[in-house]
């Protein structure tokens, strides 16, 4: 169950998707049982353990929108890691130490959706010069380090919708 902050926090982050008939589920990291399918399991067996809570907190979010929409099945992944949604959905995937959010929608409704979230204090200089231009750098040197992120995040969702759209199914790679 979502605290108040969480779903005020969902709500503003993400009322236009909501809106659109997208299912946005955010929650702090907790330790709770999850059951995931078999596939699930297996591409993470031999993982951390801290990639396995990360993996399976954003699969419980990711199954729970589904249920809302209506589907269920195994989330896997493709040969970049990016999620392999069952038929006939569009979904994103994100978590950050603090938080997980998954957002799923029928593809009749959506073509594509991307979500990140990240609670960092600062992205070091080399992400931030292979995400943006020198022009936007330039730009983000005036903001404070919040809206520095918001932007990283911003620029990261749309690389997810925009590889789900042209069929790669890949996303930015930091260096």
């Amino acid at each position: 169950m979502m605290c108040a902050d969480l779903m005020m926090r969902r709500a503003r982050l993400f009322g236009p998707l909501l809106a659109s008939g997208c299912e946005v589920l955010i929650s702090g990291k907790g330790t709770r049982r999850v059951r995931l399918f078999d596939g699930e399991r297996a591409l993470v067996g031999n993982a951390t353990a801290k990639r396995r809570r990360e993996f399976t907190e954003t699969r419980l979010l990711a199954h729970e929108a589904l249920r809302r929409i209506g589907h269920d099945g195994p989330i896997l992944k493709g040969s970049d890691g990016e999620p392999l949604w069952p038929s006939g959905i569009v979904g994103s995937l994100s978590h950050c130490p603090s938080l997980c959010v998954a957002a799923v929608a029928s593809a009749e409704r959506i073509r594509a959706v991307g979500v990140d979230v990240d609670d960092s204090d600062g992205l070091s200089d080399g992400i931030m010069r292979f995400v943006f231009s020198s022009e936007e750098l330039a730009s983000l040197r005036m903001v404070s380090s919040v809206e520095r992120r918001a932007a990283f995040c911003a620029k990261e969702a749309a690389s997810k919708a925009l590889s789900a759209l042209d069929g790669t199914g890949t996303s930015v790679r930091y260096p």
